[in-house]
């Protein structure tokens, strides 16, 4: 009766064992499917609508005969991390600063980023070494909570699928879009407008447009009608600085070398 006993448990015990280990195979091929289930557009979309910043830029200077200029550039976007820091996405053309014309000297230059009744000042803004047109606003934690937005984080593994969700002007409009990696250079990929499929709203594509990944991860940033820079490093190419006096900064020459980046770019990409 003991020996029988003792079976009885060793059984027992195998079998919870093995109910254990059924579960954490469960749990990984769950998590496993998960991953590997792309997200739908609307969701991602509908995702994007209740996290989007408002950023916005205002730029004053004198013209020749001293009277005022005033340029305000405002757009919306979203937070992104790679895990170190935090960044407002944004497009050159979102903000005073023109590279198509070279430098261009403004006397004082102001940047905010709100959402809700919370408005923040950033006091500087940066251009990537990846490409020179891409845009980020630093975003402290503190901000960040402050801001109550999700934050996108870049995408591990951005060629999962071949299609990603292409969101216009700020949430205009929406659709999934294939896309083709870049075979001379792997910091884009190209987006193949002819096949837009399931688009929501009438738009183009064009530069500044975000781009998500199907796994819900920010995959990049329209950089001209065709082309989305692959955002995977927030690497500055230059700094400048914003707020008041702002102007007493020279940004001349770092506009200069940023307009010499993107000329250096193949045509089509530029």
């Amino acid at each position: 009766e003991r020996q029988e006993r003792i079976r009885v448990q060793e059984t027992t015990t195998q079998l919870a064992q093995g109910v254990g280990q059924l579960a954490e195979q469960s749990t990984s091929l769950t998590k496993e499917i998960r991953e590997n289930r792309p997200i739908n557009a609307n969701t991602l979309f509908n995702d994007f609508l209740a996290n989007r910043v408002q950023t916005s830029f205002s730029a004053f200077k004198r013209n020749f005969l001293g009277g005022p200029i005033h340029q305000a550039k405002d757009t919306r976007t979203v937070l992104v991390t790679d895990g170190k820091a935090t960044y407002a996405l944004l497009h050159v053309d979102d903000t005073p600063l023109n590279l198509r014309d070279g430098a261009e000297s403004w006397e004082r230059l102001t940047a905010t980023f709100s959402k809700g009744s919370y408005r923040a000042n950033a006091q500087e803004i940066s251009f990537l070494a990846l490409d020179p047109r891409v845009v980020v606003i630093p975003v402290s934690d503190t901000e960040v909570a402050s801001l109550g937005a999700k934050v996108y984080q870049t995408a591990l593994d951005p060629f999962k699928f071949p299609e990603a969700v292409l969101i216009s002007n700020g949430g205009a409009g929406y659709g999934e879009v294939p896309f083709k990696l870049e075979p001379t250079n792997a910091s884009y990929v190209r987006m193949d407008n002819r096949l837009v499929r399931r688009l929501f709203g009438e738009f183009s594509p064009s530069r500044g447009d975000l781009v998500l990944s199907k796994t819900g991860e920010l995959l990049g940033i329209m950089v001209n009608s065709e082309y989305c820079a692959v955002i995977n490093n927030f690497l500055p190419a230059q700094t400048v600085s914003v707020g008041e006096g702002s102007g007493t900064a020279p940004v001349g020459s770092k506009i200069q070398d940023l307009h010499r980046r993107w000329r250096s770019l193949p045509p089509r990409m530029q």
